[in-house]
């Protein structure tokens, strides 16, 4: 659990990395309102200060004793042993890539996914007829993309609903898109991205034997309680 956990944090740092390039763009195309370019300057500084941290404790036996040394001074014995493995575990599941060109594969294919991201914000703003109604322009999709993100990084209800459909509505009362129009649209976007993947983990966890209401295998006796 702990190396998968690793595995998740390095996306999300990737995520947010990747979300400030896109702001970068998208600022130089369009001026941003301040809080935005806020919240992305406080994810730049969360996510650089994460990664470094964790290069420093991957990187340094030093770093990572007296962090370790740190931990069973703060806490109960129990609670510190449980928090020493965990930490270590975490440590191991931090890897670098095998090859150096996995990592131009790594970018190429977060291109890839940030590009099909946008061209569903895109498609859907043809669809509801924004684009002809409103005379929007192309970079709105990437606009959408960049302030719709802060609510999937930041922690929020589960799937997004509600932080997601906000900024979505708050992004498109900036072209004069009407607030209820603006809410279907971000209902039908958030559809379109979240539903597969919830499809899919469904029957990803019932191939694994997983059930839906509870976490152990179907075939494992000791899941098999009164």
């Amino acid at each position: 659990m702990s190396a998968t956990l690793a595995t998740v944090v390095m996306e999300r740092i990737i995520d947010v990395f990747s979300l400030v390039t896109l702001m970068a763009l998208a600022l130089a195309i369009y001026p941003f309102p301040d809080w935005v370019v806020q919240s992305g300057t406080i994810l730049f500084a969360g996510a650089g200060g994460l990664f470094f941290m964790l290069v420093i404790l991957k990187t340094s036996k030093s770093s990572a004793r007296f962090s370790m040394a740190l931990i069973h001074r703060v806490l109960p014995r129990g609670l510190a042993q449980s928090t020493d493995r965990f930490l270590t575990r975490f440590l191991l599941g931090i890897v670098p890539l095998r090859h150096w060109h996995d990592y131009i594969t790594v970018t190429l294919l977060s291109i890839v996914i940030w590009g099909c991201y946008s061209l569903v914000f895109y498609f859907c703003l043809h669809a509801f007829g924004f684009i002809r109604t409103f005379q929007l322009a192309w970079y709105v999709s990437l606009i959408l993309l960049v302030i719709t993100c802060v609510a999937v990084i930041v922690p929020s209800s589960p799937g997004y609903v509600g932080p997601y459909h906000y900024l979505c509505q708050i992004t498109l009362a900036m072209f004069s898109v009407p607030a209820g129009p603006a809410l279907s649209y971000a209902t039908v976007v958030h559809a379109i991205t979240f539903l597969p993947v919830l499809l899919v983990g469904v029957v990803l966890a019932n191939y694994e034997g997983m059930s839906v209401y509870r976490s152990s295998p179907k075939d494992d006796p000791s899941s098999e309680c009164s």
